[in-house]
């Protein structure tokens, strides 16, 4: 049988919800796990072994805060730096040792694409990188990194990315071909009910309080509706957490001081963030930088239309399915005036368009064309969304 090694900085540690994708990638390493042996490396609080029922984990110990967030300019932070880096290299060592793959899959470039490059020319097997949009808008700007980013793409048998924009700018970067490949959850089993046909509506936020998730512009947009719009908001609801905590929680507590309907919620793991969002009737993104967050395809699987900004590949995919609405611009003003307009939309409206675009995000066919790509299965055309 195949084995598989997955390198990882998003797989959950304690807290669900937390980590950046993490549970796209529990759900893609249960799905590969279907296909073939699984052995993944991820960051914990310490360097142990967790063997669960579908794979193994192999911890190797790293600060909460990730490394794209880590200062170079701070001597702490390179010298977590140095560690994080020193213990994801042996946890991989290990995993290969134990497990003798015959590929590696880096989820993402930096730095488990460094780790899979490594481990890939001392066993001789290939090895994929799957890029996010951090590795390249962030990591990809700082002068030495970007270097060692190329280095490690150019050497990498297949290179993905979960955008169809971000592809591009990959391929810019590297000069060759780059897949792209929808990140998404498996939400199969969960059952669609149908969200309200007039207001008040409910809304919802699912996702870090980060500012390149622009929290802080949803807030700000929430402040700048009236009393005749919050007439027809029954409630907002935030779930998350993360850098921006102290910013969101004043905020809150101001529109609460204004006797506006908007509260606060920690993480969710994926059962619950099914059921905030069919609780819900529309699914606010208000990102400043982004590619295809998973919230959008755990949307358009519930059957929520979205009001998001015009981003990354989210005005494409709203362009070729009428699911929600893009606003004119990243900024308060203009999320506002999409809150004002959904105010008087039914969300069922969207209905058709979100029917065609969830059979787009099929994790089942994600998982086998990543095993395609290494030559573990035979070929067949890569997923798309439309």
């Amino acid at each position: 049988m195949n084995n598989l090694v997955i390198l990882t900085t998003s797989f959950p540690r304690s807290k669900p919800g937390s980590e950046a994708a993490g549970s796209f990638v529990v759900d893609l390493c249960e799905s590969l796990s279907k296909l073939c042996r699984v052995a993944i490396v991820a960051p914990g609080a310490e360097s142990v072994i967790e063997r669960h029922d579908r794979f193994v984990v192999y911890r190797y110990k790293a600060p909460d805060k990730p490394l794209s967030e880590m200062r170079l300019y701070n001597p702490r932070g390179i010298v977590d730096i140095l560690k994080t880096l020193k213990a994801g290299a042996d946890a991989t060592r290990l995993a290969a040792d134990d497990l003798n793959p015959s590929a590696y899959v880096a989820l993402w470039a930096l730095p488990c694409g460094f780790w899979a490059r490594t481990a890939a020319q001392r066993t001789g097997v290939p090895f994929i990188v799957w890029c996010l949009g951090s590795d390249i808008w962030l990591l990809g700007k700082i002068p030495v990194v970007k270097g060692l980013l190329k280095r490690i793409l150019r050497s990498a048998d297949h290179v993905c990315a979960d955008g169809h924009q971000l592809a591009r700018e990959v391929e810019a970067l590297m000069g060759s071909r780059c897949s792209f490949l929808p990140t998404s959850r498996n939400l199969d089993s969960h059952q669609v009910f149908s969200a309200r046909s007039s207001a008040p509506f409910r809304f919802v936020f699912i996702g870090r309080w980060h500012p390149n998730k622009g929290i802080d512009l949803m807030l700000e947009a929430f402040s700048d509706l009236g009393p005749d719009d919050w007439r027809l908001i029954e409630r907002v609801d935030i779930y998350g957490g993360g850098a921006l905590n102290g910013v969101v929680t004043a905020k809150v507590d101001y529109l609460k001081k204004m006797q506006h309907p908007v509260f606060l919620h920690g993480y969710l793991d994926k059962h619950e963030a099914i059921a905030a969002i069919q609780n819900s009737d529309w699914v606010i993104i208000p990102s400043r930088i982004e590619s295809i967050p998973v919230i959008f395809s755990d949307a358009i699987q519930c059957h929520r239309p979205v009001i998001c900004t015009p981003v990354g590949d989210l005005p494409e995919l709203l362009q070729q399915n009428e699911v929600g609405i893009c606003v004119d611009d990243v900024n308060p003003g203009a999320i506002a005036n999409g809150i004002k307009q959904a105010l008087h939309i039914d969300p069922q409206h969207y209905s058709e368009g979100m029917e065609r675009s969830a059979r787009s995000f099929n994790l089942s066919s994600t998982a086998e064309y990543l095993l395609e790509l290494v030559g573990l299965r035979s070929p067949r055309s890569a997923p798309n969304v439309k």
